[in-house]
């Protein structure tokens, strides 16, 4: 699953980043929403899946700069 667009860019381990869980219909509107509501959203990691009692779940991980509306 390909969620990186060119508007991301991947960046090392960060001490300032934010996790959430989400499932894969939601993953590409989380990022939007992550772009949208902050000055600059990197993706620090490329979307990973995880079983979690029988379904599949996606971890976004990102890091957050500057303000957020």
């Amino acid at each position: 699953m390909e969620v990186l667009s060119s508007n991301l860019r991947n960046i090392g381990n960060s001490a300032n980043h934010t996790i959430a869980v989400v499932n894969k219909a939601n993953t590409e509107l989380l990022l939007d929403n992550l772009l949208a509501n902050s000055t600059e959203a990197i993706i620090q990691r490329q979307v990973h899946h995880k079983k979690d009692n029988g379904k599949c779940i996606y971890r976004v991980v990102a890091c957050i700069l500057g303000e957020s509306s």
